[in-house]
């Protein structure tokens, strides 16, 4: 867990933002387990950027976003898109969203890298019956697209951040789950981490 250096500043909501070289990493998966922990408070916003109109997708996400956060007060709002490159992420949140709400960045990467990272991304993929944004004729092409204009976060996106959680995707389901609690606890978005027992049930009720 890395915090930056705000001094105690008062928030609307709390933005947890998905960042990840490519999809196919599990981040809609993670999203799904984390609902069945929350009530109405938390919304999950979901888009991801492809090919093509790329400006006008933006936009239409980050109107999304902003009409979310204009209508909830002491949320969580959980963007589960692929926020793989810079511009992107720029047009979509903002400095003036992260500075009037806690934003969290989710980081999902392979410890060997990017490339390593494809390759586990691609194989989850063709490996699927579907893909919520993906057909597997299109994966490779997306895949390798995204991960070759991904942006590492950068230094002034972690500034005006709170927080940033790395999460490993070689790791189980499980583990990474049970992870995840653990941090949103570390920064006081869940009160407790959920029992074994209670995660395994989570893992298995969700497809």
């Amino acid at each position: 867990m890395e915090n930056n250096n705000n001094k105690n500043p008062v928030f609307n909501n709390t933005i947890l933002s998905f960042i990840s070289p490519c999809p196919g990493v599990g981040k809609s998966t993670l999203c799904k387990y984390v609902s069945s922990l929350f009530g109405n408070e938390l919304h999950i916003l979901s888009q991801d950027i492809l090919f093509g109109k790329t400006k006008d997708a933006c936009k239409k996400f980050k109107d999304t976003i902003m009409e979310t956060l204009e209508t909830t007060t002491d949320s969580i709002i959980i963007i589960d898109k692929n926020n793989h490159s810079l511009p992107v992420r720029e047009a979509t949140l903002p400095l003036e969203i992260r500075k009037q709400n806690r934003t969290i960045y989710i980081v999902m990467s392979h410890p060997k890298g990017k490339d390593s990272c494809k390759i586990t991304a691609y194989n989850r993929i063709a490996g699927r019956t579907n893909h919520p944004t993906l057909d597997k004729k299109d994966a490779y092409s997306a895949i390798t697209i995204m991960a070759r204009d991904y942006s590492p976060l950068t230094a002034d996106e972690i500034k005006f951040s709170q927080g940033i959680i790395n999460i490993d995707i070689t790791k189980s389901r499980l583990e990474i789950l049970k992870y995840f609690c653990e941090q949103l606890v570390e920064y006081n978005i869940l009160e407790d981490v959920p029992t074994d027992a209670e995660l395994e049930q989570i893992v298995k009720d969700v497809k």
